[in-house]
Parts: structure tokens; C-alpha cells; sequence
């Protein structure tokens, strides 16, 4: 049912740009299973047209998605329902990402129609950008896996493990490990 909605809605947005004309571009739309749809979208289409397209593939008819998210590879964005084609979307790759249903059958009935203040904040949560990596902090605790994982191999507790990395200790390379003269 709300799959038959999305595709409703979408379907009348495009309809409603279908009697345009104007320079268009090429866009690909890549489908959660790996498949691919290509289609040729006007500029300054709405977005709705690239949900329509998505909506029509035979991924959404199998798997009758919830909702769906377009997520333009770069620069990094997933599309909003207010935004519109432009030209550098031209021979883009969007990946189509399927919203799951809420499992909770009263927040399902109360979602069924949402509000349009809740599409705005649920794209701009997924395009949150990613935390800094402080790289120093990753090495020393990549190392300090690494020492221990080795002496647990050699037959050592973990607690005695921790304890000679937190001395200092590592283990000699096994012959295993070492490289052949050149």
C-alpha cells in the first residue's frame, strides 16, 4: 500500500514536467541488488522523477520498498524531495538506498502519512559527516592488537598478554613473518 503511494506520487510529479522541453542529461540509478536503471531527465526536473524511475525498476517491484533515499556519490549528498536536476548530475551514478519500515506496528500506522518537516530532518541525519580519525591513536591501538594477538598465539594468556605489552615486551618475528632476501 504505501509502496503504491510512493509510486503514485512520484509518478505525478513527473507527469507534471513530461510536457517540458529543454536540455536534458543522462543519470544512472544503481539498485540496493547491484542492478542499474539509466533514464534521460530534463534539467530542473524535480527529484521526484529520478524517485519515479527508481520506483518502476524491477527492484521496487519485487522488494516494494518502505521509502527511498538518493545518494549522490560526489560530492557526498543524498537528495532531498526539494531539490532539482542539474547539470552535474549529468552521466552521474546515483545509488538508491531502500528506507526500512519501523517495526513498530503504531509507529507504522502513524507514519503512514509523514510529515513534511520529518522528510526534511531524515536525509540530512543520513548525510551527517563522518568524525575525524585521529591517526596516531589508530596506529598505537592497531599495534597493541597486533603484540597481543601475537603472544596469544605463542600459547600466553590474555591477562599475561596485556601485561608484557604494557611492559614493553614483544615477541621476536617468527620465521613465518620474515621476508627472503631479495
Amino acid at each position: 500500500r504505501r509502496y503504491d503511494a510512493l509510486r503514485a506520487a512520484a509518478a505525478s510529479a513527473e507527469k507534471a514536467t513530461a510536457e517540458k522541453t529543454g536540455e536534458a542529461v543522462d543519470i544512472a540509478l544503481r539498485m540496493p541488488n547491484g542492478s542499474q536503471v539509466k533514464g534521460h531527465f530534463l534539467l530542473d526536473a524535480p527529484i521526484a522523477c529520478l524517485v519515479a524511475k527508481a520506483l518502476e525498476s524491477d527492484w521496487a517491484q519485487e522488494a516494494l520498498p518502505w521509502g527511498i533515499h538518493l545518494r549522490m556519490a560526489y560530492p557526498r549528498k543524498v537528495l532531498k524531495e526539494g531539490d532539482v536536476i542539474t547539470k552535474d548530475f549529468h552521466r552521474c551514478t546515483l545509488s538508491v538506498q531502500e528506507e526500512q519500515a519501523p517495526e513498530d506496528e503504531e509507529l507504522l500506522a502513524a507514519s503512514a502519512a509523514p510529515s513534511p518537516e520529518a522528510k526534511q530532518r531524515e536525509p540530512e541525519a543520513m548525510s551527517s559527516e563522518l568524525p575525524e580519525l585521529n591517526e596516531e591513536e589508530a596506529m598505537a591501538r592497531t599495534q597493541r592488537a597486533f603484540e597481543i594477538q601475537r603472544y596469544l598465539r605463542a600459547g600466553v594468556s590474555l591477562e599475561e598478554a596485556e601485561r608484557k605489552y604494557a611492559a614493553g615486551e614483544v615477541l621476536p618475528p617468527t620465521d613465518e613473518s620474515r621476508r627472503p632476501e631479495p
